[in-house]
């Protein structure tokens, strides 16, 4: 992992340290949100067919993670809902705005995976 996203995700490991198991859940819940958009966006911009399906794809994955992900928040606090958590977003960094190279697509999906 390149330096700059360990220590990235050693920012979002100490914001979520001493948050309570709800706080830390509905994190997961509006995380899974933004993932979707962020793989659409991704989608996007990719030039090859085959880059853009697999980053919709993906998209459908968080999608069927955040609907789990709420599904036991339900279950475990009834008539509650998520509350936001002030946390950098895992994902969703802005580290890919756009794609010039095979490489910066290589690197996208290496982070992407090592996220999920």
């Amino acid at each position: 992992m390149r330096p700059e996203l360990k220590e990235y995700m050693e920012k979002v490991i100490e914001a979520l340290k001493d948050k309570s198991p709800k706080e830390v859940l509905s994190y997961a819940i509006f995380n899974e949100e933004d993932e979707v958009e962020y793989y659409r966006k991704l989608a996007e911009h990719a030039r090859r067919e085959s880059i853009r399906v697999l980053f919709l794809q993906m998209a459908e994955e968080s999608l069927e993670h955040k609907e789990k992900l709420l599904k036991l928040f339900r279950r475990l606090y009834p008539g509650e809902e998520p509350v936001k958590v002030e946390a950098p977003p895992v994902e969703v960094a802005p580290f890919y705005p756009k794609f010039e190279t095979v490489d910066e697509y290589l690197e996208a999906l290496e982070y992407c995976m090592l996220c999920n």
